[in-house]
């Protein structure tokens, strides 16, 4: 055993395949590779994740200012019901002090007809002949957006609301 001579190194050199680096066998090679593939899912989780907060902040924020600003118009519409010819300087006042913008505001006086068959915005006449009774305020108001700016113009969203309140005499 000792005795046996190594075979010639030109032979050897020969048996040796140098490794091929081909697009293909490398994107194989890759394809088989599992290791960090949870760090890449983890970072696609995130951003899903940071997304949906997003969502969630602009939306809960729409949400919020718009039940202050009906809370505030339904508050100027009860005031203003009771004193009609004076509405719109009370409607803007309750606004003012609920700290919204009255550039939009619309306040409608009228006779209010409580009919259920009536749509409910067919149930104040607002003619001029006739007694007024109930007030129907409507205020809309531009409100910033926070993060939904970045994809749209004016990075601003209108909301919109409106109260209808009326005096009821009372029956003894």
């Amino acid at each position: 055993h000792l005795n046996r001579v190594p075979p010639p190194i030109s032979k050897c050199a020969d048996s040796v395949r140098k490794p091929t680096l081909g697009l293909r066998d490398l994107l194989r090679r890759l394809h088989r590779d599992e290791r960090g593939v949870v760090s890449i899912f983890g970072a696609f989780l995130i951003l899903i994740g940071l997304g949906l907060s997003v969502l969630v902040i602009d939306v809960g924020h729409l949400y919020l200012t718009k039940r202050r600003l009906q809370a505030t118009v339904d508050a100027a519409a009860l005031a203003a019901a009771g004193n009609p010819a004076n509405a719109t300087t009370i409607a803007q006042s309750v606004l003012a002090q609920g700290g919204f913008a009255t550039t939009e505001l619309i306040v409608q006086s009228g006779l209010y007809t409580p009919d259920p068959s009536l749509a409910v915005t067919a149930r104040l006449n607002t003619n001029s002949d006739v007694p007024a009774n109930a007030v129907r305020v409507t205020n809309r108001i531009a409100t910033p957006d926070f993060f939904a700016a970045i994809f749209s113009e004016g990075g601003k969203a209108n909301i919109t609301a409106t109260a209808t309140a009326a005096q009821t005499p009372i029956v003894s």
